[in-house]
């Protein structure tokens, strides 16, 4: 059935009709070709981001259409279930996340008040009963329930890490006050207010050991809508500190509190004890488990001990997209992939090698310069407290453990960086979060100069 009455604010009415259908085809495309792809066909993830916006695009063409066609009951039946599609998200996330939901809640408000507006308009117009057919009704269902699921697909998962220690950290001992940035034994510098370690040499390495996080939620949603102060790295400032001739200690703490020792065996080994703990979950876009730069090197390269002939460069990357990057995973049954991206940071990956290496096993780094190896680096315990569980933005079976090794610039000799995380989401595209564990994570690094 048309209604023809008031000719001019009809059409104004089914314009507006026109407008919500096409904006919303325009926004399910660029969502789904924007977000990451390659997950199980069941994951809530496939759904969300390939399924749901899928039907979003056909019901806007069949918007599109009505309006063209006339048939001002379908094109009703649609727009009203664009509002409450919208009112079920606004609703749900409100719940979800209940530290961001101010954030959250003001998103929806445009288009809730503009097919709102609409809508009223469209009844004042056309008549109520326009809107309520009976298919209209169990369509507006559908749409305020699909609406109410897709806040609960962008949670942060349940954390998968596995802090590998128990129990409080080391006392500091009474009486012993804080080091600033100090020589150690005749192994390097360190600075005790960060836990920085630097080895001079050709090449220098510097180890920044401690777990750091960056771009945090309070309540597992986007970082993106997180407040200010959660948004910087987490602080940590140093509380007591001493030096022996080959063995330092300190205490730092603030957010994540952390206990370093650092050992010289001889001139050419340090060995780096980390631990952190974390008090309670912590939900990040970013977490740095490990870094370590090189400098003063000649066309650094990085090896893994899974595939030790795979020895690859150190290359800046683009973001968002453009020059692609690097990194190694570690998977559920054990595979360590070394892998490309297609452009920045995002899939689909392109797989260099692979190897085996166990959950209790050691990961051997190595890095080179001028075509030897240089440094050779065992991250003890990166393996056994690693999450494997699927990364919702890297998409592609990534997992949300990484390795990324990159060089900081264009020039060659540029410092070359690579960062070691046991999950986070980094890699790929969006702002969602993952979850450390609560508990206390131990970082045993040992490092040998090779020349």
């Amino acid at each position: 059935m048309n209604v023809t009455a008031r000719p001019r604010w009809r059409r104004i009415v089914l314009a507006g009709a026109f407008l919500a259908a096409f904006v919303h085809l325009a926004a399910a495309l660029g969502w789904g070709l924007a977000m990451p792809g390659g997950f199980p066909w069941l994951h809530s993830r496939t759904w969300a981001n390939t399924t749901i916006p899928f039907l979003v695009a056909a019901l806007a063409v069949v918007g599109l259409v009505a309006v063209v066609l006339g048939r001002d009951l379908v094109a009703g039946a649609v727009t009203r279930a664009w509002f409450m599609g919208w009112l079920g998200l606004a609703v749900s996330a409100a719940i979800a996340f209940p530290a961001s939901q101010r954030r959250v809640v003001l998103g929806t408000l445009v288009p809730l008040g503009g097919l709102g507006l609409g809508l009223v308009v469209w009844a004042r117009v056309l008549g109520a009963r326009t809107l309520m057919t009976r298919g209209g009704i169990g369509l507006a269902a559908v749409a305020m329930a699909v609406g109410a699921w897709l806040p609960l697909t962008q949670r942060a998962p349940a954390p998968t890490t596995q802090p590998a220690a128990s129990g409080p950290l080391p006392a500091a001992p009474a009486g012993v006050g804080t080091i600033g940035s100090v020589g150690f034994s005749s192994v390097g510098k360190i600075d005790g207010r960060t836990a920085e370690m630097i080895l001079p040499g050709s090449p220098q390495l510097t180890v920044r050991p401690r777990l750091r996080f960056r771009s945090r939620s309070a309540d597992g949603g986007w970082s993106l809508f997180a407040s200010r102060e959660l948004r910087g790295w987490t602080d940590t400032s140093a509380s007591a500190g001493r030096m022996r001739p080959t063995d330092a200690e300190l205490w730092l703490t603030g957010e994540v509190e952390h206990h370093v020792r650092i050992d010289a065996r001889d001139d050419r080994v340090v060995e780096v004890t980390t631990l952190a703990t974390l008090a309670e979950p912590v939900h990040a876009h970013i977490a740095t488990w490990c870094e370590l730069v090189l400098t003063d090197h000649v066309g650094a390269a990085v090896s893994f001990s899974p595939c030790p002939d795979v020895v690859l460069p150190f290359l800046p990357y683009d973001y968002p997209v453009g020059r692609p990057a690097h990194l190694a995973v570690l998977d559920p049954d054990g595979t360590f992939r070394v892998l490309v991206a297609t452009s920045g940071e995002k899939g689909p990956f392109h797989e260099l090698g692979r190897g085996t290496l166990g959950r209790d096993d050691a990961l051997v780094v190595t890095l080179h310069s001028d075509d030897q190896p240089a440094l050779r680096v065992t991250l003890h315990d990166w393996a056994s407290q690693a999450s494997t569980d699927l990364s919702p933005t890297a998409g592609w079976g990534l997992p949300q453990n990484a390795i990324q090794f990159e060089r900081t610039r264009d020039a060659a000799d540029a410092p070359a960086r690579l960062r070691a995380t046991l999950a986070d989401t980094a890699i790929g595209r969006g702002f969602d979060t993952v979850t450390h564990t609560a508990g206390t994570y131990r970082n045993r690094i040992t490092i040998e100069r090779l020349r």
